[in-house]
C-alpha cells in the first residue's frame, strides 16, 4: 500500500486475510487505515487467471462483509473479471459497487 502519512494513519501491521486462506488461491492482503477518525478496511486481492474461473473466487469475497459487519470496506486488486460479471452479485447484495464501470483501465478493458 502507498499512502500519504499526513492524511491517513495505518492502524496495525497489514496481514493476509486468514478467513479466505482455504477458499481462495491468493487470499487478500488486509490493511486498516484511519482517516478523519474513521477506520477503513482495505483488501487487496489477485484472483486466479481467467482460464481458472476467477468468478468462483469472486463469489467467496462476500465473506468479508459478513465478518467485518458495519466496517468501511474497500476491495481492490486484479479480479480478472469485469465489474459487471455475475461473480460479484453476492458482493453487490451487500451494497458494493465497482468504481471502474465503463472506464478504461491500464489494460483498456471493456465493461
Amino acid at each position: 500500500y502507498l499512502y500519504k502519512t499526513s492524511r491517513v494513519r495505518l492502524k496495525e501491521k497489514p496481514s493476509l486475510e486468514k478467513s479466505l486462506q482455504d477458499s481462495i488461491n491468493r487470499e487478500p492482503f488486509r490493511a486498516i487505515f484511519i482517516f478523519n477518525g474513521k477506520e477503513f478496511y482495505l483488501f487487496n486481492i489477485h484472483l486466479v487467471p481467467t482460464n481458472k474461473n476467477p468468478q468462483n473466487e469472486a463469489k467467496k469475497l462476500d465473506t468479508l462483509p459478513k465478518i467485518y459487519k458495519d466496517k468501511n470496506i474497500i476491495i481492490m486488486g486484479d479480479f480478472n473479471l469485469s465489474g459487471a460479471h455475475s461473480g460479484f452479485d453476492s458482493l453487490k447484495k451487500f451494497g458494493f459497487k465497482t468504481s471502474l464501470l465503463s472506464k478504461k483501465t491500464s489494460l483498456k478493458a471493456k465493461e
